[in-house]
């Protein structure tokens, strides 16, 4: 894992992307080059796309249709329905906007069942059930594209906050570049994450091919995008002027359906190995927890109890007594404690006692866990499933952060052609630059620790 800075970063990847950009336009015809930025169209596979949109005309508009739900939730789903009558239409945008909730429904069964509220990770403290109800409520009603930028727009306070107070902050927002540790951020994702790139973005950019052809609309190449030697896309290109000439739905439904390729990519992957492929390693994870070595701590949330005493790179050996081999253990441990309760937690470095949270979270970012050597055949099981786990995390990753409403992502055109329905389109060009402009801004607080540490 190389460790960079986020300014080192930002320099190195202007230098390598204008040296790649300088070589390759004087190598290679067909390339367009600005700068570091280097685009190669093609019309290869056009015809082959049309007659797949051809085919499956309907089936592709009810997947632009699910997209625009995944983007604005109940809102969405009202406008997909508009046709519909009654109280048909209340029920069938209600029906269509529960999946929004899936990912928090175990959640809520298990405090009907237990009258205990399951949080999934000990690393980051959600805030209590009370806002865990309020940010779903968000979901449910306005998609990923409002409940992003609530989620931003409360971190980004957090940090501002922090600053103010003069406790100790840290970015939550950060590149995930594969490979790459930029110090400060709370990701970190392994070198192979690289080989993730080329499915998520075929994913995407198929999805938007196929659905301009199904709505007779003209696809004029397909390319790809690179920063340098850094990828940052692959893109179908449709005829322009002829898209915004036509109907907000058909708009929405292009630009709304590679954000749910992506999202469905990931859930058909996660089922396919929950269902499928789990089933069969019974056996390996039985000799893979003989390996587990006790997970390392990221960093201390500043507001958690064992702030000042735990810190980063400590190993936590025992709980209570209790061996700690895994972050599992680590979790059922605190979960079984209850909120308040008081631990011994015993690291590599002295036992420190630390109390939990109402959420019985003891209050630590990043934890990893840690491995003794592992045998060949183990390693590579490990490595198909870490691969596995990271294609699920990117498609989901990418495809919800692309549904924020800010320009040039899909999210800020769709939400361009969502006001233009009711409002015309000068206004809903105003609305969605403001959002740009607020978007950026938030990310940037978001991402100001990885430049300025503390004041």
């Amino acid at each position: 894992m190389i460790e960079t800075t986020m300014i080192e970063l930002i320099f190195w990847g202007i230098l390598q992307g204008l040296a790649v950009g300088f070589i390759a336009s004087r190598m290679f015809t067909g390339l367009k080059v600005t700068g570091p930025i280097i685009m190669w169209k093609s019309h290869r596979g056009l015809k082959k796309v049309g007659e797949i949109a051809k085919g499956h005309k309907r089936l592709l508009e009810a997947y632009g249709d699910f997209g625009i739900i995944l983007a604005f939730g109940l809102v969405g789903a009202w406008y997909v329905f508009r046709k519909v009558k009654g109280w048909k239409r209340i029920a069938y945008s209600l029906g269509a906007s529960l999946f929004l909730l899936a990912p928090s429904i175990s959640n809520f069964i298990a405090l009907a069942l237990t009258g205990s509220y399951v949080t999934s990770t000990n690393s980051i403290a959600m805030g209590g059930l009370g806002s865990e109800i309020f940010f779903q409520l968000i979901l449910l009603c306005f998609g990923f594209s409002i409940s992003l930028l609530y989620l931003i727009a409360q971190s980004a306070f957090g940090v501002v906050y922090a600053y103010l107070t003069g406790a100790a902050v840290q970015a939550a927002v950060a590149p995930a570049l594969p490979g790459i540790a930029v110090k400060g951020s709370p990701f970190q994702i392994p070198w192979y994450g690289w080989f993730v790139f080329p499915i998520l973005i075929f994913v995407h950019e198929m999805s938007h091919g196929l659905l301009v052809k199904a709505q007779g609309l003209k696809l004029k190449a397909t390319g790809l995008l690179m920063f340098g030697i850094i990828p940052l896309g692959a893109f179908v290109e449709p005829d322009e002027k002829e898209l915004q000439r036509t109907s907000p739905h058909k708009q929405m439904r292009v630009y709304s359906v590679g954000s749910a390729a992506n999202y469905l990519t990931s859930f058909i992957l996660m089922g396919l190995f929950v269902l499928a492929i789990s089933p069969m390693l019974g056996g390996y994870y039985a000799e893979y927890s003989n390996y587990y070595d006790h997970p390392i701590i990221g960093d201390v949330l500043p507001e958690s109890d064992g702030y000042g005493s735990l810190d980063a790179g400590m190993k936590i050996l025992a709980i209570n007594g209790t061996n700690i081999p895994s972050i599992a253990a680590l979790h059922n441990v605190t979960f079984n404690a209850g909120s308040g309760a008081m631990l011994q937690i015993e690291t590599d470095s002295g036992s420190y006692d630390v109390q939990l949270s109402d959420e019985s979270m003891i209050g630590v970012t990043g934890l990893e866990d840690t491995f003794k050597p592992l045998p060949f055949h183990l390693e590579a099981i490990a490595f198909l499933i870490s691969f596995l786990g990271l294609t699920v995390f990117f498609n989901f990753i990418v495809g919800v952060m692309n549904l924020l409403p800010m320009y040039p992502l899909d999210g800020g055109l769709m939400m361009e052609a969502l006001i233009t329905t009711k409002h015309g389109k000068k206004n809903a060009k105003r609305v969605a630059k403001t959002l740009t402009v607020i978007v950026l801004l938030l990310l940037f607080l978001n991402m100001l620790p990885l430049f300025i540490p503390s004041f």
